[in-house]
This record gives structure tokens, C-alpha cells and sequence, in this order.
């Protein structure tokens, strides 16, 4: 029956879409941004990482592209037998996904035009997140 997806299928998409919401995060893009890198609407995006839609293998391997990763660091841990349900980490902190203040910060860096300026401010996130942790 078409459409029709297991409850199996159903979470392996959602392990999937969670898994490319933290690695986009994480790359300091945002759902905009990668949409039209992609030539998508962010909610489309917004879908894929729902896991409301599927990811066709093709849009798999641009969505890799654009992150930079290759499609197997994608999807190791969501096929590894120790992989956690959502695929991501097995750190509590991790595991939480990336928060809506991540994107934000993201999606704002994305908007400076000044490549040296970016790199500034990234570097003042990245040293207090370190002196955070001391």
C-alpha cells in the first residue's frame, strides 16, 4: 500500500531527521539556509527532520554535500546496533539535540557578510563555551 510506513520505518526517519537537525546545527546553518542551498522552502526541511517526510537517497547525498560529511557519517550511528534511539549520542548533553538558542546563534552568524567578523564571533562562542566547562 502506498504510503503506508511501519512503525519501525517511521522511527529509522525520525532517527534520521534528528540526526541531520544536529549535524546542521552543529555546522552553524540553519534550516533556511540549507533549504536554499538545497533549492527547498525551510519547511521542507523542518519536514525532513521531523521525519514527517522521507529523505530520497538523492537529497540524502546534497544534504551531505552541503554539511560536508559523507553520507556513511550520516547514517552510522542511526544503523549501529549500539546507536541510542535517536541516533545522535549516547552524551546526555548531546542527546538533548541542539537547542533553539544553538539555531538562533546559527542562523545569525549565517547573516554576517564578513567572513573575518564570523569567524570573531564564533571564536567568542567557542572560548566561553570552554571557560564554561573548566
Amino acid at each position: 500500500m502506498k504510503g503506508f510506513r511501519t512503525a519501525a520505518e517511521k522511527e529509522c526517519d525520525a532517527r534520521l531527521g534528528r540526526r541531520i537537525a544536529w549535524l546542521r546545527a552543529t555546522a552553524g546553518i540553519s534550516q533556511k539556509n540549507l533549504g536554499e542551498r538545497l533549492g527547498l522552502s525551510f519547511q521542507q526541511i523542518q519536514k525532513y527532520e521531523t521525519g514527517s517526510n522521507r529523505v530520497p537517497v538523492s537529497r540524502l547525498i546534497s544534504i551531505c554535500q552541503v554539511l560536508e560529511i559523507d553520507v556513511p557519517e550520516l547514517l552510522a550511528p542511526i544503523l549501529s546496533p549500539e546507536a541510542d534511539t535517536d541516533g545522535v549520542s549516547s552524551d546526555p548533553a548531546v542527546r538533548r539535540g541542539p537547542s533553539m538558542l544553538a539555531g538562533r546563534v546559527g542562523a545569525a552568524l549565517d547573516r554576517v557578510r564578513n567572513p573575518a567578523m564570523r569567524s570573531a564571533l564564533a571564536d567568542v562562542v567557542t572560548a566561553a563555551a570552554e571557560w564554561e566547562s573548566m
